[in-house]
């Protein structure tokens, strides 16, 4: 779960950074809750040094700089450690840098879009520090299975937000950095991502970002319940090529199980996995782990540390697998359960959900 609240916190430190004419821009800020003369540093993302360094005058401050690129910038305060983070574009951006973190953003359109999903994320995140304690507290099964549906429906309710915010802003550089995050996801069909491209300025069009993403949308295979998956290969971990429906077919009911070697949830899973391959085996049932990390050395150890026995296969891109981009694994652990002609019978089943709708299919 740290992996979705990390994604959907957004906290911008994923640079697009693209060529365009010089112009300078402003800073005008207000600075709250600091002394006369407090030093913030200004911080340029793709830089880990800092760029410049502020004071505090009449609890004001100002800065400028160029917009040579589209780049996130930070102003920090590290005596009260809170800090704010601003696109760089050509305008003066009005800052209220507060002690208590709780900083706005404003004056150009980009930086208004910011602000907007800013207080989406403020919104979720004050949701998620309520329910999270909860999952510590000592609750019975079907308590926790209430408490991770309401989770999955913050989660969900944040996603449909970013979406509409990314559709709002795509004549501003917010919009390109939504869009060039959560395309890769499941929000939009492939009609609506190529329609929302067509609407974007041209400039935007022909970065390299929104080039790639209409590569993978052409990579992309249909696959949702009673679709027939394509025969794609990927690499085990002794680096030959494994076909997918050679493995299917091997069995009855075969789960696509899509995991990586850094994700708790998954590894947390793989007993239960386990129990279910032992209990099903015999009755026709297999799994295939399909792995979403982009590092072999790291997977190959977690396949040995976690004695992973079924079939393991991985193209080593990460969540820019088209693979994974295709089933829609946007979070993990994620299955998909195949029949033994690679008919997707049913997606996201975990738990229990997952083993009851596997025995029922192998009686």
């Amino acid at each position: 779960m740290k992996q979705i609240v990390q994604f959907f916190g957004l906290t911008l430190t994923v640079l697009f950074m693209v060529a365009c004419s010089t112009n300078s821009f402003k800073v005008d800020g207000v600075a709250e809750g600091f002394d006369e003369g407090d030093t913030l540093l200004v911080i340029r993302g793709d830089k880990p040094e800092p760029l410049d360094t502020i004071i505090v005058k009449d609890n004001k401050f100002e800065w400028q700089g160029e917009a040579d690129s589209v780049v996130f910038y930070v102003i920090a305060a590290p005596k009260a450690n809170s800090s704010v983070v601003f696109f760089g574009e050509p305008g003066t951006v009005k800052i209220r840098l507060s002690a208590d973190g709780n900083s706005e953003i404003s004056g150009t359109k980009s930086n208004e879009a910011l602000q907007e999903m800013n207080k989406l994320n403020a919104e979720f995140q004050k949701k998620v520090d309520v329910l999270m304690p909860k999952f510590s507290e000592d609750v019975d099964e079907e308590q926790q299975k209430a408490l991770y549906e309401e989770y999955n429906k913050l989660v969900e309710e944040m996603q449909a937000n970013v979406a509409e915010l990314a559709k709002k802003n795509l004549d501003n550089e917010l919009g390109f950095v939504l869009m060039s995050t959560i395309a890769y996801g499941d929000d939009f069909s492939t009609d609506e991502l190529k329609e929302l491209i067509s609407k974007m300025p041209q400039e935007y069009q022909d970065r390299q970002a929104m080039k790639d993403i209409l590569k993978m949308i052409n990579d992309r295979f249909p696959a949702e319940e009673g679709d027939q998956i394509p025969n794609f290969s990927m690499q085990s971990p002794e680096d030959t090529e494994i076909f997918i429906l050679d493995e299917v077919k091997k069995n009855k009911v075969t789960v696509l199980d899509f995991w990586a070697s850094w994700c708790g949830p998954c590894r947390d899973e793989m007993p239960a996995m386990k129990k279910m391959l032992a209990d099903y085996q015999e009755a026709g049932f297999g799994i295939v782990g399909i792995s979403i990390d982009g590092n072999k050395e790291d997977w190959i150890n977690c396949i040995k540390t976690l004695e992973l026995t079924w079939p393991q296969m991985s193209d080593l891109k990460g969540g820019a697998s088209p693979i994974a981009q295709s089933f829609g694994a946007r979070f993990i652990p994620f299955t998909v359960v195949v029949d033994q002609q690679g008919k997707i019978l049913k997606k996201g089943l975990r738990g229990e959900e997952l083993a009851a709708f596997i025995g029922e299919q192998l009686k």
